[in-house]
């Protein structure tokens, strides 16, 4: 089989809000940092910002986002969400993370999950006990000069061709999409996938149909022992789902805690 052309310096989008307009660096710090700078030069909605390596990537929780150069799918978007600014922003994160699984699975066939709040994983074998991260994301916002938020930016790093011997140096239960299907897989038919897909839900969106629902059923382990960890805090119990506002809902012997985003990581129960 062939695999499509790889060039994300000459990468276009003619149609489609996301992606019209393409910001390429071969090297750069963060792609959020791009795309925040250009947000608040005016930049439109939909901006893409590409990058082949990125020396200070970052994730949640302030970690490093590390991929060897040219190996990975590293972007960022702009939103300008619509108001209420927190909803609007909340369901961006939520249909970017829908996205980015619908486009793997279909250029890969891989069965996905998403890790709360929309890390993609994947369960080999089936198995819920074990996975690998395959991509994470970033949400920061953009503030005016009045300290008002006026644009969302959403960063993305999906591992694709990095090699099972390099994973390992990378971080605990990195994968990648080269190493699960066995071959080199083009970034730019994932990319494009993502954008086509995102631009039929953010149309959606802005049509009022909310993808919380959608999104939600491809959580990973609700119903299933998990441990969070908050802060200095440990948490193990059931996750019981989450709810409207997107946070997660832990069944405990003391009764049903509520975590948002922030600083809170997740993992199955060992």
């Amino acid at each position: 089989m062939t695999v499509p052309p790889d060039d994300l310096a000459g990468y276009t989008r003619p149609t489609g809000r996301f992606g019209g307009t393409v910001r390429y660096l071969p090297e750069t710090g963060s792609t959020n940092d791009i795309a925040l700078e250009a947000a608040r030069a005016g930049a439109p909605d939909g901006l893409l910002v590409l990058a082949d390596r990125q020396i200070a990537g970052r994730g949640r929780l302030k970690r490093r986002w590390l991929a060897p150069a040219g190996s990975s799918l590293l972007l960022s978007l702009l939103f300008r969400p619509r108001v209420p600014f927190a909803w609007s922003a909340s369901r961006a994160t939520m249909a970017c993370g829908l996205s980015l699984l619908d486009a793997v699975r279909l250029v890969t066939g891989l069965d996905l999950r998403l890790k709360w709040p929309n890390d993609l994983i994947v369960h080999p074998l089936g198995d819920p006990s074990r996975w690998y991260k395959l991509a994470g994301m970033l949400s920061e916002i953009a503030l005016d000069d009045a300290g008002k938020p006026e644009a969302l930016i959403v960063g993305i790093g999906l591992n694709v061709n990095i090699s099972a011997a390099d994973l390992a140096s990378l971080a605990p239960n990195a994968g990648s999409l080269s190493a699960l299907v066995g071959s080199k897989v083009s970034r730019t038919a994932v990319l494009d996938a993502f954008l086509t897909r995102l631009d039929v839900l953010h149309e959606a969106l802005l049509a009022g149909q909310d993808p919380y629902l959608d999104w939600s059923q491809h959580l990973a382990w609700i119903g299933r022992p998990v441990t969070i960890q908050a802060g200095d805090e440990t948490v193990i119990g059931e996750a019981l789902g989450v709810d409207s506002d997107g946070a997660l809902l832990i069944g405990t012997p003391s009764g049903t805690r509520r975590f948002p985003a922030g600083d809170v990581t997740l993992r199955p129960a060992v």
